[in-house]
């Protein structure tokens, strides 16, 4: 602006010699009419008014220009004959004072245009400060800079470019004078990107430095010039915004006038970049703080910071909820109030220690709640350091894993259950067997005895000892859920209905039995027998829990399981509905380590002699066998309740198939039987019942043997009798291969595991053609027959 101002003046001071040329040839006559010391005062009070009251410097020069001549005018044409020295000395006078009055007004005029001018740039930087400071984000900043520049300069057109990877973008931020008149150049500039070191903000970008530039004078070189020549834009300045030490905008602005660049322009283009572009590093700064802000109140984990005394500092929702707490009523209070004295000693204070050693630490602790309760949680912790790198606190996250720990307490259990359920289903498959020989013989032993008082009584007892050993190996094969189950469409509240009398039985008069049965309950797909274990098994328990009176009731409910309200008890279960059948009792109620045990197989309450411990376990293994699930809840003196889930199913209730009344007389056949079973003893008592009954029988230890057999058969095979799981070759392969060659041979599957495993195994499941082991010589005799009889 010094420059500017200079030049400007010069010019002033040549008006003022012209001015004094030309004035002088009217002052001859305004003298003749003025007397000489009238003149020189008028001169005097007029160039001391004039040139006080006006502002502009030009107009004072002429006005002291003017007065200076009519005083030497004066002097040199005085009308009264000869200029006497006092006259002289008195013009004289008058003229040093007119021109020092109007020099020194200038200068003051100068200096206050130049004080204006300051004040103007300090102002404008205040504000540029200001809404820098204030802007709410950083479109916002980007315009009041924009603005405040414009308004300064008197520029008519302001823009901003946003860098983007290596490539300036222009934004939606401008000033306009003149919409109307500009618009062709805000479409062109709205459409024009830029690289570094393309175009004017280009060229800002290249060298970070500002430019200004005559937009004629750059021809085609700049892009969107000629645009800016039809709207009448000729001059172009830009200015670098730094953010972190990198351009990140360029401001943009036009003006008419091509003119030099103004060096006090550009350095308060400069500074307003470096307020703005502070503005901006601070309105990222707290962006990013109030996002980290957002996500440690947003965390699902608690979030604690305290000192390294343990007060709490900082601490965001979830910690404070986690612990039963409002956020206000922990802060600066010590964090030891969230543990009790036990695992504080034990676990929080050396958890601190090794966490102020090195730096961090992770493990799980017992936290208290504000109701007393403890909870399980991870616990992750660091030290919080200054600028200097010295420990000022610890943060710590806090992760509750009481879900958790009760869900692998669970897993334990069930993978606990399962091991045993394993060795229980493969030990109880392989006493089905020998029981099946044991049944058999002792079926022979009877008739070859009968005649025989002395021999008869201990081979009953012999067959009464087997068929006990046969329902402990089906409780085992329940609780293991390898018992072949028959599953039909069930209403639970019949099922009730029909087995009360017998229920009834069960306990003794003093206990009262009652029932509150569901309307409109679902029906469930069951296994009717097994549905009858379970309720004989609860009502005794529950009849053992009260050994003088009491209430038993009987329940059932439709239930409805959401995906966000299934309890941890429930987790295995899917969403969707269930009926449950509950037992509750009013009796003595168990314990926490009783309710731990329950369900494992052989652990009872009951004294030796009164309890084989399986009775739960078969409940357990029923209920999984059918994709539900027990629960059981207990307080000591105040009763049990236990409750059985069974998932739903729209199947409408099947009616019971008539069962096959024939005398067992009736039953005789003369057809060719190939037996294959690898138990030695078991297929020598089963060849013997079959020939019994009339039956020409082909046996074989394994399927290799039985191929030979069939192929040596003297008359043709009718039925294949089989195991389904023998070494080498299975049943069910044996089968296919001989129903190839043969193709109106019968088949009859028997095996002792369960149709999961068979199927799993051999594709074989149970049904109409399979029979279970141990069976009796009876059940045998009718399933081959019904075989023989039935359709191909």
């Amino acid at each position: 602006m010094s420059e500017e101002f200079e030049k400007e003046q010069k010019g002033r001071n040549l008006q003022l010699i012209l001015g004094i040329l030309v004035l002088s040839l009217g002052i001859f006559a305004v003298d003749i009419l003025i007397p000489l010391g009238v003149a020189s005062g008028v001169g005097y009070v007029v160039v001391v008014i004039l040139s006080l009251r006006s502002r502009d410097p030009r107009f004072t020069w002429e006005v002291a220009g003017f007065a200076s001549f009519l005083v030497l005018l004066g002097l040199a044409f005085s009308p009264h004959g000869g200029v006497p020295w006092m006259v002289v000395a008195n013009r004289s006078l008058s003229l040093f004072v007119i021109l020092a009055t109007a020099l020194l007004s200038v200068h003051h005029k100068a200096a206050h245009q130049k004080l204006e001018s300051e004040k103007s740039t300090i102002e404008l930087l205040h504000n540029a400060s200001l809404m820098a400071a204030q802007a709410p984000n950083v479109e916002a900043a980007l315009e009041a800079g924009v603005k405040q520049v414009c308004a300064f300069t008197g520029w008519p057109v302001g823009h901003v470019y946003r860098l983007e990877g290596d490539l300036l973008e222009p934004m939606l931020t401008w000033h306009l004078s003149d919409a109307k008149r500009f618009e062709p150049f805000r479409r062109v500039t709205e459409g024009t990107c830029f690289r570094s070191g393309e175009g004017l903000p280009g060229w800002v970008l290249a060298s970070g430095e500002p430019e200004w530039i005559a937009v004629k004078s750059m021809g085609l070189d700049l892009p969107r010039g000629e645009v800016a020549m039809q709207v009448g834009l000729e001059g172009a300045a830009a200015f670098p915004i730094f953010v972190l030490d990198e351009v990140a905008y360029i401001f943009e602005f036009f003006f008419p006038e091509p003119c030099r660049a103004d060096e006090d322009i550009l350095q308060v283009m400069t500074y307003i970049g470096r307020q703005f572009g502070n503005a901006i590093e601070r309105s990222n700064a707290l962006e990013q703080l109030n996002r980290q802000s957002e996500a440690l109140e947003q965390s699902l984990d608690g979030i604690v910071i305290t000192d390294l005394d343990g007060v709490i500092e900082f601490t965001n929702s979830a910690f404070a909820e986690l612990h039963g707490y409002r956020v206000s009523e922990l802060m600066g209070r010590s964090a030891a109030m969230l543990h009790d004295a036990k695992h504080l000693e034990i676990e929080v204070v050396p958890f601190i220690e090794r966490t102020l050693e090195e730096g961090g630490d992770f493990d799980e602790l017992t936290h208290l709640h504000k109701d007393g309760t403890f909870f399980r949680a991870r616990v992750s912790s660091s030290l919080l350091r200054d600028h200097r790198f010295v420990p000022v606190g610890i943060v710590r996250i806090v992760h509750d894993i009481s879900e958790e720990v009760q869900l692998e307490a669970q897993l334990r259990q069930a993978q606990k259950m399962e091991s045993v359920g394993r060795l229980a289903g493969g030990v109880a498959h392989d006493f089905n067997t020998i029981l099946g020989a044991i049944l058999g013989n002792c079926e022979i032993l009877e008739g070859m005895v009968a005649a025989h008082p002395d021999w008869r009584g201990p081979v009953e007892q012999i067959h009464k000892s087997a068929e006990r050993g046969a329902g402990l190996t089906r409780r085992l094969l329940t609780f293991s859920r390898d018992q072949v189950l028959d599953p039909t469409v069930v209403d639970l509240n019949d099922l009730l209905d029909e087995m009360l009398p017998m229920l009834r039985s069960l306990i003794t008069e003093d206990i009262e039995l009652s029932c509150q049965l569901a309307t409109d309950l679902g029906r469930v797909k069951a296994d009717v027998s097994s549905l009858q274990q379970i309720l004989m098994n609860l009502l005794v328990n529950a009849s053992d829990a009260m050994p003088s009176r009491g209430d038993i009731l009987i329940e059932t409910v439709n239930v409805v399981l959401a995906e966000d309200e299934r309890r941890e008890s429930l987790a295995e279960l899917s969403p969707g509905d269930y009926v449950t059948l509950s037992v509750k009792d009013s009796g003595c109620g168990m314990d926490a380590q009783t309710l731990e045990q329950i369900f494992d197989p052989f652990y009872s309450t009951k004294e030796i002699g009164k309890g084989t411990g399986l009775g739960l376990s078969m409940v357990y293994g029923i209920a999984k066998q059918h994709k539900g699930c027990v629960t059981v809840e207990s307080v000591m003196g105040a009763g049990s309740k236990f409750s059985v889930y069974l998932p739903v199913v729209e199947e409408e209730v099947c009616e019971v198939a008539a069962t096959d009344t024939r005398p067992v007389a009736d039953l005789h056949g003369t057809e060719t039987i190939l037996l294959v079973e690898d138990d030695d003893t078991f297929r020598h008592v089963m060849k013997r019942f079959l020939k019994r009954y009339g039956y020409k029988v082909l046996d074989a230890a394994c399927p290799a043997d039985a191929l030979e057999v069939y192929a040596a058969a003297p008359t043709p095979v009718r039925l294949l009798v089989t195991d389904v799981l023998m070494p080498g070759m299975n049943g069910a392969e044996l089968a296919t291969l001989l129903s190839e060659s043969n193709s109106e041979i019968r088949i009859l599957f028997m095996s002792g595991y369960s149709e999961d495993v068979l199927d799993n195994r051999a594709g074989v499941s149970g049904g109409e053609n399979f029979l279970r082991k141990p069976f009796e010589s009876e059940e045998l005799i009718r399933m081959v027959r019904n075989v023989l009889d039935g359709p191909a």
